[in-house]
């Protein structure tokens, strides 16, 4: 089975590099046990990057403008589809996920349709802080109606089947947009198929899955609704089970 993984990349370059470096040791990892055949795809806005080259060694690093934002992921989408995977996940460049994403969530992802998560943890790097955030509140949307808590998903981890994509001509932003990339995805998959991404939790899935918030975007921490917070020793104790310890000692 093979699997894309898309991602962008700007600024942060010490977080930027744990990641990329995470995913190329899970990509060695998956293709050691067979299990799955990952390609990583790294969208920059300029060739001549500040970070240590050997951070891109296991990407395909495509160039493109950073603004819109849109079409910069889809610079990304574009270099998947020459590859002809079977899915194509969308991480960011400060999301961390488990090898076991990779091996079960295909299997929560038909090859026409899209699956993601609707509960999540995030990190706080500076305060060494991690949150579960359990999924969004049920809300009121005027004439739009009301969205169901269960029916909304991060954007984090969002995978996506290539029959899909084949359909939308690989295109996940029609629009051009700088920001609620989450949310323009989803209305455009839905005005154009009628389909919504799926709800799965990390829980069911048997993953784990968290977005890094460190000093240059803080303000997404607080934008959350957490069930539980853990602080000091406990967020060591959890990242180490998990194999994300190393991210602690990242500069925030």
């Amino acid at each position: 089975m093979r699997i894309a993984l898309v991602t962008a990349v700007w600024q942060r370059p010490a977080l930027t590099e744990y990641v990329l470096k995470h995913y190329g040791w899970l990509k060695a990892k998956l293709h050691a046990e067979a299990s799955r055949e990952l390609s990583l795809i790294c969208v920059g806005s300029r060739e001549d990057e500040s970070w240590n080259p050997g951070a891109f060694q296991d990407w395909q690093y495509v160039v493109a403008p950073n603004e819109p934002l849109s079409k910069k992921w889809q610079a990304g989408l574009a270099r998947a589809r020459e590859l002809e995977p079977d899915f194509v996940c969308i991480v960011g460049s400060d999301d961390l996920f488990t090898a076991d994403y990779f091996e079960r969530m295909p299997d929560y992802c038909p090859k026409n349709g899209a699956v993601g998560f609707g509960n999540f943890w995030f990190l706080n790097l500076p305060a060494k802080m991690l949150g579960f955030f359990p999924g969004y509140e049920r809300k009121e949307k005027g004439r739009r109606g009301v969205f169901r808590p269960d029916s909304l998903t991060v954007g984090a981890g969002r995978m996506f089947g290539s029959e899909l994509l084949d359909k939308l001509d690989w295109v996940l932003w029609p629009e051009p947009v700088n920001d609620h990339l989450d949310t323009a995805c989803s209305k455009a998959l839905m005005g154009r198929t009628g389909l919504a991404v799926s709800p799965a939790s990390l829980q069911e899935v048997g993953c784990f899955g968290m977005d890094v918030k460190s000093a240059t975007g803080m303000w997404g921490w607080r934008q959350y609704k957490y069930s539980d917070v853990l602080r000091g020793d406990a967020v060591d104790v959890v990242l180490q089970s998990v194999g994300l310890g190393g991210v602690l000692g990242v500069k925030a």
